[in-house]
């Protein structure tokens, strides 16, 4: 028995959206729809609410641009098998085995990237194209470990709301799911992508802006101390792990760059995770230059096109 929770910005979802899940899910379930149409809530707290409504001992939230239909019948029944086992924690559809001390979207770790769904996206003329997404590509189980998982599509134990939630104080509708993944990794639990049965579609891309990573940098924070932790492959990665932060935080600060941060908020963001990591000085003075090259740069560029206009 399952309670699909969704934070819906209309005051329901679609009958597309229910008939995929009513039709495939193969147990008996409840949708439970916050209604957000007037952006009363977070995700943090709509997720929150709906788990107090929830009348089943499985949770499941997800997005309401999604569809299941091109999952197998009984992927529901999979889903509770699996939650089942008092060390699971969260199950998802798409995630990474491997968080590390800079700040960055699941997706960045390449190497550590494991996913189970069908993609959409839009075209330079606007029509939607799909893409599935299925990684590793010769997995051959039906459930592999990570850490951090995608907020597309979350389920959990709701006895597990009884030591973790969704953090509240964060605000706003960006790093719900790395919260909600840490907690539970966290708390001793082992989070997993899920491979059996279920085949979910996403009709859109998430949107990485300036809130996006205001929020993914306060995540980080509240957990940076229990930084690094692998798990499955990612493991084999213990001795680099010191090279992928050196490259993660160069990748931060450029992307910082692209959504908007001031050089103030991007330098002082650089400085302090340069001596989290104990970047080298030599590097640190590289990255220093580069940073503040490319960001003049920038500058001399929009202001040579307000002249021109």
């Amino acid at each position: 028995m399952i309670s699909i929770i969704i934070c819906s910005r209309k005051s329901d979802i679609s009958v597309e959206l229910k008939e995929s899940i009513s039709s495939t899910i193969g147990v008996d379930f409840e949708v439970i729809v916050i209604d957000n149409s007037l952006n009363n809530h977070s995700i943090f707290e709509a997720y929150n609410l709906g788990a107090k409504q929830a009348i089943n001992p499985y949770l499941c939230f997800i997005h309401e641009d999604v569809s299941l239909v091109n999952s197998i019948f009984g992927w529901g029944k999979a889903l509770e098998n699996k939650l089942s086992d008092k060390k699971v924690g969260v199950v998802g559809i798409a995630g990474a085995d491997i968080v590390t001390r800079i700040p960055a979207p699941w997706s960045a770790y390449r190497f550590a990237k494991r996913m189970n769904l069908i993609q959409g996206k839009a075209d330079d003329s606007g029509n939607l194209t799909f893409e599935k997404r299925f990684l590793p590509a010769n997995v051959a189980d039906n459930f592999l470990p990570v850490v951090l998982l995608d907020g597309v599509f979350l389920a959990m134990r709701k006895d597990i709301f009884d030591e973790i939630s969704f953090n509240e104080n964060l605000g706003g509708f960006h790093g719900y799911d790395f919260d909600i993944s840490l907690q539970s990794c966290i708390a001793g639990y082992q989070n997993y992508v899920m491979y059996e049965k279920i085949v979910l579609t996403h009709y859109s891309l998430g949107n990485i802006n300036q809130y996006y990573y205001e929020n993914l940098i306060k995540v980080f924070r509240l957990f940076e101390k229990h930084f690094p932790i692998l798990t499955g492959q990612s493991l084999d990665e213990v001795p680099n792990v010191f090279n992928i932060e050196r490259k993660q935080l160069r990748r931060l600060c450029l992307n910082l760059m692209k959504v908007g941060f001031s050089y103030t908020d991007m330098i002082c963001l650089f400085k302090y995770y340069s001596r989290l990591i104990k970047l080298p000085s030599y590097i640190y003075v590289i990255y220093y230059w580069l940073f503040s090259t490319i960001y003049l740069f920038r500058f001399r560029c929009i202001k040579q096109r307000r002249l021109k206009v």
